[in-house]
């Protein structure tokens, strides 16, 4: 076999192909596909490079406990100046205070906490506005930051004129060294300030960027529930929602950036709906006044709700009827009244006499009773006597809140054409609960107007479906646990149905959002037949102008091994460093694989973002700055880690290193192999020891320490084809690759199922004692040994640097 070369591979599009489709070479995506793209992502316009890596922002909060106080003591003043409202004794370590409601007796004040520990006082958080409104605060240290051997604890408050302050409920919390998955959110503020928020059992977490800035008590959050709480963020509001909780919380910021309060969500007119319960009932009343001038014989008929009645005959003239006759003629309406298909015993009628007038009263009771009816008497043979119709009591059925604290609340809430749209409701789990536009709060569907609130439910399919995401596109999207709906409705209006029309009968994962990129709208496909499979194949769906519906498309079949057991999905837009749009998967074992789309390209590459040192990804979220933030378990320790594309390593720890070389604060990667960037060198790896490393000489400025994965892509593999397209699958070997690279520091290549080797990429033009600069251009790798059916390239790195593949060649003697 002769080697012979090939045209180049440009395109990596394609992204991770399964291995089910090796020496599927009919399929054209076959070339732009590989058998591994692991922390390499595809790169639009051609070839591939590496993913990046993270910057270490501290530990997650930790589950927190109440410490025993003793000799508590309140002094509630008068005070001017600065003074000690409230005092306590504590043993331990202290992570925050909280206190349910300060206030004072007039005036603005400042309230702040501090704790005695080695001998001083610290005060724990910053000092927080308070007046004569009862309120909450709490004062927290940052997680993992709580301060030890704490004795006492006092708040203090500075009076800016003299005034009493009260202080009550009263806790003071420490971190307990046990660790739970957090749940992300990400706020915009219109101050410009961008916030994330970190949610663990009974507590919140604030951000600003990287800073920690606030901590708030929030003891509905437990462990049981925390997987599955909803969230809704908007400029200076965050709601927190679970559909088995007693409320749902708000968070607002007030003056400040440190400054938060938590109260409940202000719902306003709740409908009240049937939840099958037994509810007090209001009879509906009707009178029918005959009134006549000359005495005439009578026939009256009666309709209820669009069905008639048999005339009835009084028997005489009205005017000389007796109080029998007339007895009588309401007994033998009300027989008839109850003999119509709708009515039945319920139904009485009593009479009452006038001057030239008689009554006639109906009562919608027993098991008619708890609803309005529309009655109308008519006399059918004389125009001698009258018969009004009059409504004296409207039946009515007391029922239910749709959401309490018995029933419970709704899971989340989306913003619909200006309408907040609560769903997942726990009462009701087929229900959507639109407010009044523009009013997000208010629920109340006996308004008038077409921007009242409104309450659907959803009655499409053989069984209630669980309404688990909402989206507002061309049209209203309702994702449910078994299919997915559109409400063909330009503008939402009270007095207008929402048609809903089954567009997908693929259901959305738990927790999971829908994701608009280049106008197609992407989901997790849910498969319940299997509690271990979250989400099974990503799916899309675009608006078809002609055929005025959605078109469901599944995207992933080609990398379906990928998309296993998804549980939570973000998007990212696309950036300077990034010219593609991404989904971000978190699958439940804690890998975390990433879907680049370019819809007018038609480009879906998947590929695997791998986190090293056995790091397991548990959850994920995309800031407002449009930065990908993740929480990684290593070691049964989880962490806040900050994605960034610029950097080589992961998790990585700002330091300086002494005269000797040594680098210390690396305790959080005790006993594991790690890299550090110092001058512009790559070095290592080392093992940390006692939280330090030594870099064997010394170094000026900041040394970057952080822990290394090595990207690895590998192509699909090479076969024979001959002119009729058949394939020969016999021992092939590739002993030459040529790679066309850009800005690249560090790369190895190997082929034909053997190691990989490093490609030397210094030049006599480099100079030897500084750093070398990143490499433009073509390089060959020749004299590679080995064969084996199926050859394949791999392309990866055997030290920390940068990689990018603008595309590649290979020789192959197949």
């Amino acid at each position: 076999m002769i080697a012979r070369p090939a045209e180049p591979r440009y395109s990596a599009n394609a992204g991770e192909l399964d291995r089910a489709l090796a020496g599927r070479l009919d399929i054209r995506q076959y070339y732009s596909g590989g058998l591994r793209f692991k922390h390499v992502e595809p790169v639009p316009q051609s070839g591939f490079q590496d993913m990046g890596g993270t910057v270490d922002n501290g530990p997650v909060r930790a589950r927190l406990e109440e410490l025993a106080l003793s000799g508590t003591s309140a002094t509630p003043g008068p005070h001017t100046g600065t003074a000690t409202i409230w005092s306590g004794n504590v043993s331990g370590d202290v992570a925050a205070i909280h206190i349910g409601a300060v206030s004072a007796s007039a005036g603005s004040h400042t309230v702040f906490c501090e704790v005695f520990a080695a001998g001083q006082w610290t005060q724990v958080g910053p000092a927080l506005p308070t007046s004569t409104t009862a309120i909450q605060r709490t004062f927290a240290a940052a997680p993992g930051d709580g301060i030890a051997g704490v004795s006492q604890v006092r708040i203090r408050a500075t009076f800016s004129a003299s005034a009493s302050a009260n202080v009550t409920g009263i806790k003071v919390l420490t971190e307990t060294g046990v660790q739970d998955r957090p749940r992300f959110k990400s706020l915009r503020h219109d101050s410009g300030d961008r916030y994330f928020l970190s949610v663990t059992e009974k507590w919140l977490d604030i951000f600003l960027d990287d800073a920690f800035v606030a901590g708030l008590y929030l003891p509905d959050i437990t462990v049981d529930t925390l997987p599955e709480v909803g969230f809704y963020a908007e400029n200076a509001t965050i709601g927190i929602f679970h559909r088995n909780w007693q409320r749902t919380i708000r968070v607002r910021r007030a003056g400040s950036a440190t400054e938060w309060l938590v109260d409940d969500w202000p719902y306003q007119g709740i409908p009240k709906v049937d939840l099958g319960a037994d509810y007090p009932k209001t009879s509906d009343r009707w009178e029918i006044w005959l009134r006549w001038g000359t005495s005439a014989s009578l026939y009256l008929s009666v309709t209820v709700d669009g069905e008639t009645t048999p005339a009835v005959g009084l028997g005489s003239g009205t005017g000389s009827a007796t109080s029998q006759q007339w007895a009588d003629f309401a007994a033998n309406l009300e027989t008839e009244l109850q003999a119509l298909p709708s009515l039945g015993p319920g139904v009485t009628v009593t009479q009452t006499a006038g001057d030239s007038t008689r009554i006639l009263r109906i009562n919608f009771g027993g098991d008619l009773a708890g609803r309005e009816y529309q009655v109308d008497g008519q006399v059918t043979n004389t125009s001698l006597i009258s018969a009004l119709s009059m409504h004296r009591i409207v039946g009515r059925t007391e029922f239910e809140p749709l959401f309490s604290a018995i029933r419970g609340f709704p899971n989340g809430a989306a913003l619909v054409q200006d309408r907040l749209g609560y769903f997942d409701i726990a009462a009701e789990r087929s229900a959507l609960a639109l407010s009044q536009a523009a009013e997000y709060f208010n629920l109340n569907i006996e308004a008038a107007g077409d921007n009242k609130a409104r309450l659907d439910k959803l009655r499409a399919g053989d069984t209630a479906e669980r309404v688990l995401a909402v989206y507002d596109s061309t049209y209203l999207l309702v994702f449910t646990d078994q299919a997915v709906h559109f409400a063909p409705n330009r503008t939402i209006k009270a007095g207008e149905p929402l048609n809903f029309t089954l567009t997908a009968a693929t259901g959305i994962v738990p927790n999971t959002e829908p994701i608009e990129l280049e106008k197609k709208i992407y989901y997790i496909g849910y498969n319940d037949d299997d509690e271990d499979l979250d989400g099974h194949q990503i799916l899309s769906l675009s608006y078809d102008e002609l055929l005025t519906s959605f078109d469901p498309v599944p995207e992933s079949l080609l990398a379906s091994h990928l998309v296993k057991g998804v549980m939570r999905t973000k998007r990212q837009r696309s950036a300077a460093d990034s010219d593609a749009s991404k989904m971000w998967a978190m699958r439940r074992d804690g890998r975390l694989v990433a879907a680049q789309v370019i819809k007018s390209e038609e480009i879906l590459g998947l590929c695997e973002w791998v986190s090293p040192a056995g790091g397991l990804v548990r959850e994920i979220e995309v800031d407002a700055r449009n930065r990908l933030r993740l929480c990684v378990e290593r070691d049964g320790m989880l962490r806040h880690e900050r994605h960034s594309r610029t950097s080589l390593l992961h998790a990585t720890i700002q330091s300086t290193c002494d005269l000797a070389g040594q680098v210390g604060g690396l305790d959080v990667h005790e006993g594991r192999e790690v890299w550090a960037l110092a001058g512009g060198y790559v070095l290592g790896p080392f093992t940390v020891a006692a939280g330090k490393i030594n870099l064997g000489d010394a170094y000026q400025g900041t040394v970057t320490v952080g822990l290394w994965t090595a990207p690895v892509f590998e192509s699909m593999p090479f076969y024979r084809v001959l002119r009729d397209d058949s394939i020969i699958e016999r021992p092939g070997r590739i002993p030459v690759v040529h790679l066309n690279l850009i800005d690249t520091t560090s790369v190895a290549v190997g082929a034909n199922g053997l190691d990989p080797r490093d490609v030397p990429l210094l030049n006599a033009a480099d100079q030897a004692d500084q750093p070398m600069p990143p490499k433009t251009g073509k390089f060959t790798v020749a004299g590679l040994l080995g064969s084996k059916v199926g050859t394949t390239v791999v392309i990866t790195q055997t030290k920390p640097g940068r990689l990018r593949v603008r595309d590649y060649k290979v020789e192959e003697a197949l």
